[in-house]
């Protein structure tokens, strides 16, 4: 029996949030170099802020594709969105879009920090793309491990 994975693990989370959880996976291989816990970490994480910030009833969809020679994973969810002038700020270590929520409530403000952190160090970017009362997507893009194969003539 193998490990279960991140998005099975996060089912009965998104369950008790009712929230559905969507995954869009469009490659079957989909193998990048690094460190399996910290990438595993990275997902956990944006997984979590998704989750945190979709509203009851809500979707998150996880998707998987290949862009050229980068592996793309996408966690988006359909949230109150971020504001334009705080999107700069959204990976800085203990930033919350909402000061006034407690730790009792969920989150340090390193979740997003630590994500882009593991990021960069294999290689990768996570962007952001949110329009305010639009939700938000976090991507994540990594060299793949292996190149594709030309096709023959």
């Amino acid at each position: 029996m193998g490990q279960p994975s991140v998005l099975e693990d996060f089912s009965e989370t998104a369950d008790a949030a009712t929230v559905t959880l969507h995954s869009a996976i469009e490659v079957s291989d989909a193998t990048v170099l690094g460190v399996e816990s910290e990438l595993s970490r990275l997902l956990i994480n944006l997984l979590s802020n998704a989750l945190q910030h979709s509203p009851a009833g809500g979707t998150v969809l996880v998707g998987l594709q290949r862009c050229g020679r980068e592996i793309q994973l996408s966690v988006q969810d359909n949230g109150p969105g971020i504001p334009a002038e705080e999107q700069r700020r959204i990976f800085e270590r203990f930033h919350r879009l909402d000061p006034s929520r407690s730790r009792q409530q969920g989150g340090t403000g390193l979740g997003l920090a630590i994500a882009q952190a593991i990021a960069r160090r294999h290689g990768g970017l996570i962007s952001l793309y949110s329009t305010p009362g639009q939700g938000a997507m976090f991507a994540l893009r990594l060299s793949a491990a292996r190149p594709i194969a030309a096709p023959s003539t």
